[in-house]
């Protein structure tokens, strides 16, 4: 358990004790539909879990990947160990970086998401 802890909340920053959620997802206003990316940290037994659900339009399916902490960031790799997104901490938020050729809602390969403030409320897009 100690390990646990220490690789959780060590060089990634995040915490091992409770779940952590952030997002960016906010609301098109003249068609109510919903774009941007929210993550969970989850901590685990047996390591740390990122659960991430892009919404492009409306929600696409969501998923619960295994992490492992490299450079202070938690990395996310697929079934045949391509790495797919790297999170570090950003202040009070978290930053994803997508390593597969997915983009953000700004078409970058890069995002900053803030913590969430209330489960199932967003903003209007900017």
């Amino acid at each position: 358990m100690a390990l646990l802890v220490g690789a959780a909340t060590g060089p990634a920053h995040f915490s091992a004790s409770r779940p952590q959620s952030f997002s960016n997802v906010c609301r098109i206003e003249e068609e109510g539909e919903l774009l941007g990316t929210t993550l969970w940290i989850l901590p685990a037994v047996d390591g740390t879990r990122l659960l991430i659900q892009r919404y492009e339009g409306g929600a696409l399916t969501p998923a619960l990947l295994s992490t492992r902490v490299e450079d202070g960031k938690l990395v996310v790799y697929s079934d045949r160990n391509e790495p797919l997104y790297a999170v570090r901490r950003d202040g009070k938020g978290a930053r994803i970086t997508y390593l597969d050729g997915e983009q953000g809602s700004d078409g970058g390969n890069e995002e900053r998401l803030p913590p969430v403030v209330k489960v199932g409320e967003f903003p209007d897009c900017k």
